[in-house]
């Protein structure tokens, strides 16, 4: 079911899982009067593991007191009225106890873990991994969230009759009960973040949808009417299960796609510059800004949406290299390649003497760290160096 967020940010901190974003939540989330009684059931549990460690690790824990007392006895000379007006002297004491043992780090309570988490921490500053999981979560029509890395196989939530499972494969579905029939809409939202490895979804009606990293789908948990209607922000891949009597329509940036079962994919990451490719089947096209205009494309076809609509023959490998788990530089301009990786890692990239114009080609595959793509960056003429989650471009 859904997980509160502070404990989601506090379990994914103890498993050396925080990107900086994440770390940055947390911290808000710690100074947020609203969560207390949380942080205290959070505290109580690991105090007890700080507790059973005293005898292993005396000179550890007295170091940490220690540490706790000046905490509060620095906060309370600047801040002389918080404990009072807004604080419980327990609970503050807890929070205060709280965030120096973050930042000491979680071998307190996982000893054997010490040297590899500080020569990770280090190697953080030059390099980073691929995603290693799937951090997605579903946002359900009651606002609650499910955080799809942390949540156990099987009945996630019940949604009027509607189940959201988790399958053993790690494949996110919807089930209805059989004979039931639905006649609210409810929607969901399924937001696949940066950093992120890509996530697949089944619809009610049988559909499949891939979402890369830095995207979005929000989507009805049963479709209701004559029309399937979803919208995606990003990038999405669509299998939709064939039904002449309700057409499906996506709606990403402004840009209206119709289809009755078929295969196709749609980059909207940029609402001003979409590409729409179809793999097979048949789609229409339509959008109103500047003008109104529809296109229909054929198998291999893809549509680049901008002011000026340009449809042209793609290689189809290379639009869907994505989801085949390498990036694929042909075609692109260095900037576009650039923002696939800023998504995929989860980095800024810094041009420190403006865009190199040096056109890329070839592959390079997805579950390479940063240092390695940038290894093969410099062997066709980009200069490059990583630092501190940044790629800076010499």
């Amino acid at each position: 079911m859904a997980q509160t967020s502070l404990k989601y940010y506090i379990d994914r901190y103890l498993q050396g899982n925080l990107t900086p974003e994440e770390s940055r939540e947390l911290m808000r989330l710690l100074n947020d009067e609203q969560h207390e009684k949380e942080l205290d059931d959070i505290m109580d549990a690991q105090l007890l593991n700080w507790s059973e460690s005293k005898m292993q690790f005396p000179e550890v824990t007295e170091r940490i007191q220690r540490k706790v007392q000046e905490k509060i006895r620095e906060e309370n000379r600047q801040q002389p009225g918080l404990r009072v007006a807004h604080r419980n002297r327990k609970w503050y004491a807890a929070a205060a106890s709280f965030l120096v043992l973050l930042s000491l780090g979680y071998y307190l309570f996982y000893p054997v873990k010490t040297i590899p988490a500080i020569k990770e921490t280090a190697a953080s500053l030059t390099d980073i991994k691929a995603p290693q999981s799937n951090r997605a979560t579903i946002t359900l029509s009651d606002g609650s969230v499910v955080y799809l890395d942390s949540a156990g196989n099987g009945q996630l939530a019940v949604q009027g009759g509607i189940q959201l499972i988790k399958l053993a494969s790690g494949k996110i579905a919807y089930q209805t009960a059989s004979g039931e029939i639905i006649n609210e809409v409810r929607y969901n939202t399924l937001t696949n973040p940066r950093g992120s490895k890509v996530v697949d979804i089944t619809l009610s009606d049988g559909s499949r949808v891939w979402l890369n990293a830095g995207s979005s789908i929000t989507y009805p948990i049963a479709f209701v009417g004559g029309e399937r209607n979803v919208t995606l922000k990003g990038e999405g891949y669509f299998e939709v299960q064939k039904d002449p009597a309700k057409k499906f329509i996506v709606t990403c940036g402004g840009i209206q796609t119709e289809v009755l079962g078929t295969r196709f994919n749609i980059d909207g990451y940029t609402e001003d510059a979409s590409k729409i490719t179809l793999l097979e089947g048949s789609i229409k096209i339509s959008g109103s800004a500047p003008a109104t205009r529809s296109k229909i494309l054929k198998p291999g076809q893809q549509t680049q949406v901008g002011r000026d609509w340009k449809t042209i023959y793609v290689n189809e490998e290379n639009v869907m290299s994505w989801k085949s788990g390498y990036f694929s530089l042909d075609g692109l301009s260095f900037t576009e390649i650039m923002n696939q990786l800023e998504r995929w890692y989860d980095i800024e990239v810094v041009y420190s003497s403006g865009v190199p114009n040096i056109g890329l080609f070839g592959k390079i595959g997805r579950d390479l760290s940063l240092a390695e793509v940038a290894n093969s960056l410099g062997d066709m003429g980009v200069s490059c160096r990583i630092e501190h989650g940044r790629l800076i471009i010499k």
